[in-house]
C-alpha cells in the first residue's frame, strides 16, 4: 500500500459510510472499497460508500446513525450539512445476550 494512501476504516459490514482516520483530498480513490471522494473529507469524518437516498438511514457500526437530509452520492462527506436525526424503532435489545470473560450461559 502507498504510504501516502488516505487511511479509513469500516466499522461494521453493514455500513454506508467509512470514517477518515486521516484528513482526505477531493479525488482521492479510497483502496478496498471501489470509491473516490468529491470534496474533501476531514479526519473523523465520514464518507459514503454508496449512494443515500434522502431520507435514507445513515449506518455506521451496523447501527442507524441519522438519516440522509439530501441525496448523499458515494464518495461525498457525510456529515451535519446532510445528515441529521429522526425518531424511529430502535431494538433496545441488542446485546441483552452479551457475556463477560469467563461468565457461564
Amino acid at each position: 500500500m502507498n504510504a501516502d494512501a488516505p487511511r479509513t476504516i469500516r466499522l461494521g459490514p453493514a455500513d454506508n459510510v467509512i470514517v477518515a482516520l486521516g484528513p482526505i483530498k477531493p479525488g482521492t480513490a479510497i483502496a478496498g472499497e471501489s470509491v473516490t471522494t468529491t470534496g474533501p473529507v476531514p479526519s473523523g469524518h465520514k464518507l459514503a460508500t454508496a449512494a443515500i437516498a434522502s431520507g435514507e438511514a445513515v449506518r455506521k457500526f451496523n447501527q442507524i446513525i441519522g438519516f440522509a437530509t439530501a441525496e448523499i452520492g458515494p464518495g461525498d462527506h457525510v456529515h451535519t450539512h446532510n445528515c441529521g436525526f429522526a425518531e424511529f424503532a430502535r431494538d433496545y435489545a441488542y446485546g441483552e445476550d452479551a457475556r463477560g470473560p469467563g461468565s457461564h450461559h
